[in-house]
């Protein structure tokens, strides 16, 4: 005001004009300091912001870093553990990383397949390299024997059948014609849709069967509840049930055999539960075949974890299986003469018809004969 005052007092044009240059200056200063009182806390706020968030991405890559490297180890392990399960005998790695880390590697790989769909990609690779080793097998067997009259008997399943390397040596005393046909890991869709290449090409005259643990441990779903658990039985039944039909459907086979076996220790209550009913099901089911389809139950064989385990405490080693054949080629043995013993029964049984019916066809013709000549 005594600027303006003091201006309109001179009414000299200098004097104008510096009181507008020191009112622009003052203006142009306390807008600087407000903007940069401003700007200071914001720009410090950000910086720290970015860095947090650097640091926030560094851990999250690092994790996802570590989970790969994981996953590639696990996979590594697992497909050694499968070229293991090949041979006879346990590799060194599953003794070195030992019983728990193998079980926690192997669930892990077995997630990742369910979750991504990747099972059935793994059995058909196990299906092929089977089909590999027929191939070789038959060769050998057909060299050994060029003008066998009849197939071989076929044990088809899983690496209950596919761990087994000396079947052929094991069940000789009983049949000297003995086809492996089992892959590791397979459900009960895997054996009906491989069972043309690994079990019927050969026309074999027995079929042994085995399955239905790997259904369960490949569902797709927790089974936190009996409707699901009971559909899953289901389904696993109703693929059994056909694929003993198309068996008994191939003109070769004569007969087809249903094994269930003892429980492995690292079987839970409720997997166990479910095996059990499987067995109790299908023995119902196959009553519809006649004397053509029967069941071996091996669940009561003893068996040693110490001795007649592998290190994975699931698959039985070389001893484990010689212990278990020595009680199959037993039962079979008897499955054997109660059947001969019951066609024998049926034999006699249909002769002695055929003798009634002769006798009742001569002394009708007898009493004929007597009232012709009664007559005459």
């Amino acid at each position: 005001a005594r600027l303006t005052l003091s201006c309109d007092q001179a009414c000299t044009p200098t004097c104008c004009l510096d009181a507008r240059r020191q009112r622009s200056s003052s203006r142009a200063r306390e807008q600087s300091h407000s903007s940069w009182s401003h700007t200071l806390p914001l720009s410090a706020l950000g910086s720290a912001m970015e860095t947090a968030l650097a640091i926030a991405t560094g851990i999250l890559g690092g994790i996802l870093a570590i989970l790969f490297v994981s996953l590639i180890l696990c996979f590594a392990y697992a497909a050694w553990y499968g070229n293991s399960l090949h041979g006879p005998h346990d590799g060194w790695l599953i003794h070195a990383v030992g019983f728990k880390v193998h079980s926690l590697f192997m669930s892990v790989v077995t997630r990742v397949l369910i979750t991504f769909r990747g099972v059935t990609f793994a059995m058909d690779g196990e299906a092929k390299h089977r089909a590999k080793e027929q191939e070789r097998d038959r060769a050998e067997a057909d060299k050994a024997d060029p003008e066998k009259a009849e197939g071989p008997i076929c044990f088809y399943g899983d690496s209950e059948f596919s761990c087994w390397h000396n079947l052929r040596t094991d069940m000789q005393n009983w049949s000297t014609d003995c086809l492996n046909a089992g892959f590791g890991g397979s459900r009960s869709c895997d054996l009906i849709r491989h069972a043309d290449k690994l079990c019927f090409k050969w026309r074999p005259r027995m079929v042994v069967l085995h399955a239905c643990g790997n259904d369960w441990d490949f569902r797709s779903r927790v089974l936190d509840n009996e409707r699901r658990r009971k559909k899953l039985l289901s389904r696993v039944c109703e693929n059994m049930v056909k694929l003993v039909r198309e068996s008994l459907a191939q003109p070769s086979v004569h007969k087809v055999l249903l094994l269930f076996t003892a429980r492995r220790s690292t079987y839970c209550d409720a997997k166990w539960q479910y095996m059990c009913e499987y067995a109790s099901r299908m023995r119902e089911a196959l009553l519809d075949f006649g004397g053509a389809a029967e069941c071996v139950d091996l669940r009561e064989v003893p068996h040693d974890v110490s001795v007649h385990y592998r290190a994975d405490r699931v698959h039985l080693n070389v001893e484990g299986h010689a212990h278990k054949a020595t009680i199959l080629r037993e039962m079979l043995r008897k499955l054997q003469t109660d059947a001969a013993d019951a066609d024998a029964a049926e034999a006699d049984a249909a002769e002695r018809v055929a003798q009634h019916v002769a006798d009742a066809k001569r002394a009708s013709a007898k009493l004929a004969e007597t009232k012709l000549g009664d007559k005459s």
